[in-house]
């Protein structure tokens, strides 16, 4: 058995594609995984956890092209996929016909991951196809969360351990989508009020500002009210000097913590609100200073808040740009390992 660094990529994607198991951290807990195209990689990988053979793994992708094929992905999943993924979500999905029965144990579904994690996601590309991925434990016994713990289970039995710790501790949501409807199967971060939200469009955006700023603020909410979504207003609601950080963090923490979807922070410059909201853990914040830049945040930054200056920007161009933030949508591919790295060290 190999132990080995994060580093050694293309040693590790080497050992999977020759259907070699791997144990390897992930933003959530260790994991145990095997190449996907590979039976005997399943079968023998449900042999050394002792799990039972009819019990399914997660599909860990690092896009949604490496499945399309595998699974049936209707808008409310793509919408589900756009806000989550990658993330710690294991979204269950309808099987297309014809694919290896080891893949779905005959069920019709699939579980799918991406997970937020630069490393892995980086392994799966050097692989060049998603792997099935369980927890790195024997069946019952308490998940690993480093190297060490996977070493203890699985010495001499697997051909690889990579060096590293899991993040959060805590395993990822699970959730099946059946019929247009979600069912909660393992409550992790991500809970299922917050899914439904997204699958049906119904956007909750918080919003701040500070004294310099709250005409334009107001407007904006009227804007988003008359659109349909929920507002959540962390102020401020007077023309009083105030202190814009404060109200700043108050709607950057509504995302962070996932009670908002996206966020939008105007002062005089912007410049202020968008500094302070960017020291919220999850949070990534850019300047709508064109229309153009308020697309590529979403579109290549995966930003979930958008900051406005009031003195300098037009009204009218404000909400346009609120707009086109709001419809933009994250592209994924390259930008998914650059936001991942951004993640991964903001996580440390």
């Amino acid at each position: 058995m190999l132990i080995t660094s994060q580093c050694e990529i293309v040693k590790i994607a080497k050992t999977l594609k020759e259907g070699g198991l791997v144990a390897f951290p992930t933003e959530t807990v260790f994991g145990l995984g095997c190449i996907a195209s590979k039976r005997s990689s399943f079968e023998r990988m449900c042999k050394v956890k002792n799990r039972p053979a009819d019990k399914p793994y997660t599909l860990m992708c690092s896009n949604i092209d490496q499945v399309k094929d595998i699974l049936e992905i209707d808008d409310k999943a793509k919408r589900i996929m756009a806000k989550f993924f990658p993330g710690q979500l294991t979204l269950i999905l309808k099987a297309k016909p014809g694919i290896p029965d080891y893949l779905d144990l005959k069920t019709g579904y699939i579980g799918v991951r991406i997970p937020d994690s630069k490393f892995v996601l980086d392994l799966i590309n050097e692989v060049g196809e998603p792997l099935l991925v369980t927890s790195c434990n024997i069946s019952s016994e308490p998940n690993s969360l480093n190297h060490n713990d996977a070493l203890k289970y699985f010495n001499d039995k697997i051909e690889c351990i990579v060096e590293g710790h899991s993040t959060s501790n805590v395993p990822s949501s699970v959730v099946k989508y059946a019929d247009g409807k979600l069912t909660m199967l393992r409550e992790g971060l991500i809970k299922l009020n917050q899914l439904e939200d997204v699958m049906e469009n119904k956007l909750k955006i918080s919003i701040a500002c500070d004294h310099g700023a709250l005409d334009a603020k107001n407007t904006v909410v009227t804007h988003l009210q008359n659109c349909g979504y929920e507002v959540i207003d962390c102020g401020t609601n007077t023309k009083d000097s105030c202190n814009y950080a404060y109200f700043a963090i108050e709607a950057a923490k509504k995302v962070g913590s996932g009670e908002a979807n996206l966020g939008i922070v105007l002062c005089t410059s912007g410049e202020g609100v968008s500094i302070a909201a960017n020291k919220v853990k999850g949070v990534r914040c850019g300047m709508g200073y064109n229309d153009e830049v308020s697309h590529l945040l979403r579109e290549h930054n995966n930003a979930n808040m958008i900051a406005f200056g009031a003195k300098f920007m037009d009204i009218n161009d404000i909400l346009r740009r609120v707009d086109i933030f709001i419809h933009s949508d994250f592209e994924g591919g390259r930008h998914q390992e650059r936001v991942g790295y951004i993640t991964d060290f903001e996580n440390k």
